[in-house]
């Protein structure tokens, strides 16, 4: 429960409807739950991906600012793991 407990003060959790799809993303270095104090020219944002049930797949990344606005989607070819990137404007809370 510890764990569990840390990782929620530290705002490095997040949910999912899948029981073990991993997920992995860090904006210009930073893990989940860090506070960019300087804004950037531009935000390169880092994802990875992974489930690895064989029958399970995965077709799409989205991107969700805090207005729940998708800015960015990746779509994949039904893969089990991936990892993208893309560069984004600082045009939002991410």
């Amino acid at each position: 429960m510890k764990g569990i407990d840390d990782a929620i003060r530290a705002m490095r959790m997040y949910a999912t409807e899948d029981k073990n799809l991993e997920l992995y993303y860090n904006v210009n270095g930073q893990p989940l739950g860090s506070t960019i104090s300087e804004i950037p020219e531009q935000l390169e944002l880092n994802v990875q991906v992974a489930d690895p049930d064989k029958s399970d797949s995965i077709s799409k990344v989205e991107v969700v600012v805090n207005s729940g606005k998708t800015v960015h989607s990746f779509k994949l070819a039904e893969i089990n793991s991936g990892s993208m990137s893309v560069k984004l404007a600082p045009d939002y809370s991410y």
